[in-house]
């Protein structure tokens, strides 16, 4: 995480596209996912009303691609709607996992719980569809803040896990204030979070499967 926080400026104002890879990738399959992270990254806008233009960019994208588990892609603005760092917030849950203050079991049992908690299903149209993106979220902050406390370490102090619960919950809301050249960014708030703190696992863990 810090080379990218070293590549910041305050405020940030640029769209970074990454890579990372296993080694026996090939090189052009790389540096095409890496070409492709760069305009992901760009697509990403704060979400405004209907008819007020947004040009704001100054996001980032990870494409991580793992030899046993496919690849995901990690993207956010440098700074969410509510000015949460995202990288210092996946900062400071790596060191948990290092310190052993925190087992990341917790985000494999909240991805268990996607079909209450996630993304809208594909079919879901119309007011099945907003009536889901008004209730899943909340119940999916509960779930954070279950979790996180379920699997916190005996190392772990209460300041630094009721901070921990608060910044992974500001987090998780500020990928509903998020959208894309589709207007479809919203409706992945549940992925891309999840993502995110697999990236964070994924660092913490030195790389690797």
């Amino acid at each position: 995480m810090k080379p990218l926080q070293k590549m910041k400026i305050s405020p940030p104002t640029l769209s970074v596209g990454v890579a990372i890879a296993h080694h026996q990738e090939g090189l052009r399959g790389v540096i095409e996912r890496a070409f492709s992270a760069i305009e992901m990254a760009k697509e990403v806008r704060t979400r405004t009303p209907p008819g007020v233009p947004n040009k704001t960019k100054d996001a980032f994208a990870v494409s991580l691609s793992r030899r046993s588990s496919g690849k995901t892609i990690s993207r956010a603005q440098w700074l969410m709607p509510d000015k949460l760092s995202v990288l210092d917030c996946l900062e400071k849950l790596k060191e948990l996992y290092r310190g052993e203050k925190l087992s990341w079991a917790w985000v494999e049992k909240l991805y268990r719980e996607k079909k209450a908690v996630g993304d809208p299903p594909g079919d879901f149209i119309g007011n099945q569809r907003q009536d889901w993106l008004s209730s899943a979220p909340d119940l999916c902050k509960g779930e954070i803040e279950r979790l996180v406390k379920r699997h916190k370490k005996e190392l772990i102090s209460a300041s630094e896990l009721n901070d921990t619960v608060k910044g992974l919950c500001n987090l998780h809301d500020g990928f509903k204030e998020l959208a894309t050249s589709d207007d479809n960014f919203g409706h992945q708030r549940f992925q891309c979070f999840i993502n995110l703190m697999d990236l964070a696992r994924y660092v913490a863990k030195g790389g690797g499967r």
